[in-house]
């Protein structure tokens, strides 16, 4: 099975205490390459810079997956340098959508080239069988969802978190509830509750799936622990 995750950048990040932490001038005043060799700067993998708790979560869910032998594509939207894939090195930084306006982030996702760099990683990489979108709202706005969900067949399973009226429009896709009240029930915070989800996916998917498709409503069942009726699962 191949798993697409879009997760996201985040405040807490894993570098050297003696490296200089780049701002957004910074980063639009130079190429990367040309950031990553000045002598002041260091730089580690985009899977190992960000240490949020969605994205630990979401660490331990990836390598529960390629343990079983699925292929995973992970890829970060970073607010510093658009879509990163895991194994690209960044430099450290402190570049955030929050507090921007949704025209200023969509003015500077446009300028990092996010939706479209997204794309060409989708069209290049074996059509996934599950797409999993761990964004928060700043994250959504900076993407354009629409052109990147169509560029998914509709036998993907497109998961979605708190887009309930979004994943009713689209063929074989759900809506995962990650707001505090949803949070409580895991024990976890509103932020960690979509990599736990995932994780959850992760270490239930062979007893579950037997290595047929996914549905949505399958997926719902899986994530959640709840179990729907039939009519339920005839809803998605």
């Amino acid at each position: 099975m191949h798993i697409l995750i879009v997760d996201q950048c985040c405040k807490q990040k894993a570098y050297p205490e003696d490296s200089e932490t780049l701002t957004a001038e910074d980063i639009d005043a130079a190429e990367r390459e040309k950031l990553l060799d000045r002598k002041d700067v260091r730089s580690i993998p985009a899977g190992d810079l960000y240490v949020g708790r969605q994205q630990e979560a979401i660490d331990r869910a990836v390598n529960t997956l390629r343990a079983a032998d699925h292929t995973v594509t992970r890829v970060f939207i970073s607010a510093g340098f658009g879509v990163v894939e895991e194994n690209e090195h960044l430099p450290p930084y402190n570049v955030t959508f929050s507090g921007m306006s949704p025209n200023d982030i969509r003015k500077r996702a446009d300028e990092l080239s996010i939706t479209r760099d997204l794309l060409n990683i989708i069209r290049d990489s074996p059509e996934p069988d599950v797409a999993f979108f761990a964004l928060g709202t700043d994250y959504f706005t900076a993407l354009d969802t629409d052109a990147v969900l169509s560029a998914l067949l509709d036998d993907t399973v497109k998961v979605l978190y708190n887009r309930e009226e979004r994943a009713s429009t689209l063929s074989n896709a759900v809506s995962l509830p990650a707001r505090n009240a949803d949070a409580s029930q895991y024990g976890v915070n509103a932020i960690e509750l979509k990599g736990h989800y995932i994780e959850r996916f992760a270490s239930r998917l062979e007893t579950v799936s037997d290595n047929q498709p996914l549905s949505a409503g399958e997926m719902w069942s899986i994530c959640t622990d709840i179990n729907s009726s039939q009519s339920d699962l005839d809803s998605f």
